[in-house]
Formats: structure tokens, sequence, C-alpha cells
């Protein structure tokens, strides 16, 4: 059995709180009192998730957004918040802090695309390596798809074959730093409209592989080491009912 403190002080030495961005949320988001032998982890906080912890009996559910980010002042009776105190479950975000982490988001993501030599960029955030062999831009988007599973990527095509790549998943802004860290391309979630044509203007190739699909794999990995961790104290599952929200037609 284990409690929502002590299970944030096993996800901390792995993925330190204090590492997390200013604008960040990460840590104990909500201490129902209850010990458990189950816990939930899913990428997303939503209240299908939270029915899917109550109907499994995890009494703790982990993800890694967090639901009270950007000054809520207010929720309704049907929301996560809500929904998770009415069920008993304690919430805990690992979020920008295992973005960073050894082993984690970011990390994990250059692993699948099988990037060599991977340094820290950005103050740690992102990851930067090289290819085995360099790609040609168009070829480099499609290794990319077919690396992540995705069903569909948007990209910028550059000016240079893709060589030394720099990762970093979900929204984050990497085409500058990217770009005077001598990369020849980006891999990231999201790519706003004036990010595209930042790395249009510098010949980067950039590719958008979709929030869910570039973190993903990485919160897989963080929810094996944490049950290896816990081994019989408590079981963990990871989230069947949290699934990318995006379709592609």
């Amino acid at each position: 059995m284990i409690n929502a403190k002590g299970l944030t002080g096993i996800i901390d030495a792995i993925a330190p709180f204090e590492t997390a961005d200013g604008f960040d949320n990460a840590g104990l988001l909500y201490e129902s009192g209850r010990k458990t032998d189950r816990v939930l982890f899913a990428l997303d906080m939503t209240p299908g998730v939270i029915d899917e912890a109550s109907a499994l009996d995890c009494g703790i559910l982990v993800g890694h957004h967090p639901v009270m980010l950007g000054g809520i002042t207010r929720f309704r009776f049907d929301d996560t918040i809500a929904a998770a105190v009415k069920n008993g479950v304690s919430l805990i975000a690992a979020h920008t802090n295992l973005d960073k982490a050894k082993g984690g988001i970011n990390d994990v993501l250059a692993e699948k695309l099988q990037l060599l030599a991977t340094v820290s960029l950005s103050g740690g955030t992102a990851r930067m390596g090289f290819l085995k062999t360099a790609l040609p831009a168009k070829e480099f988007a499609v290794y990319v798809k077919e690396r992540l599973g995705a069903e569909a990527v948007f990209a910028v095509i550059g000016d240079k074959p893709g060589l030394s790549v720099a990762v970093c998943g979900g929204a984050f802004d990497l085409v500058i730093p990217a770009f005077l860290a001598d990369a020849d391309a980006v891999v990231v979630g999201e790519l706003k409209h004036h990010q595209a044509l930042e790395a249009k203007n510098l010949g980067l190739t950039a590719v958008a592989a979709g929030h869910f699909i570039t973190e993903d794999p990485g919160f897989r990995v963080f929810y094996k080491t944490v049950q290896n961790i816990l081994g019989q104290d408590a079981r963990c599952f990871y989230s069947e009912s949290g699934k990318n929200p995006f379709s592609v037609f």
C-alpha cells in the first residue's frame, strides 16, 4: 500500500519537482488521504480517466499534464477535480520536471528516433543528437512519422538533409534554439504558424508529429519505472481510456 505523499516522494527522486518550469503546477495536486495498492497513469487527467481509475479501484492518478494550470478560479461538479474528490482519487502531475529528467519524456523521444550522441538543449528541456545517416528533408519527415507511429505529421521542408536533430515533446518552441545549436531538423509535438515561418526562413526542416504522440512513449516508460520501484507495494496500470484526442481524415 502507498499514499499520495509517498508516491510523490518516489516520483521526485526520478524527476525532481524543483526542476519544473515556473509556469508549471507539477507535484501533488489533490490528496484524498487514502492509501491504495493500485495506481493509474495517464498522459491527460480527464473525467473519463477518473472514471477508469475508480472502476479499477485506483486511489491515485498520476498524469503528465496538470489539471490546475493557469489560475483556475472555479470548477464544475463534473470536471476532473470534482470527480477526483468525489471518487477519492489523489492526483499527482509529473510534467516539465519529467520532460527534463534523465530517461524522461525527451530522452525517450530521442531514443525512438534513434538519435546518437544525445545532449541536452535549451536549459535541459530539449535534446539534440545525430542520425546514423543523413536523410533528405522529405524522407526525414516520413522517417519521423514511421518511427513514432503517427498517422500523419506536418512538416516544413528545409534546405539541408537531416543529420543533427533537436527534439522536444509537446508544444515547446524549439526552432530558434535548434538553429542556434546548428541543428538541421527539429521534431516537436506542435508547431505554431509563426514557428513554421521561422523554420522556413532559416532553412530548417521542422516536423510536428502531435502532442500526444511525442509524449506518450516517454510517459509509458515512466510508468514502468515507477512500477519497478513500487514492486509488490502497489500495482500500476496505464490508462486505456486516455487516448489521442485528434483523428486524421
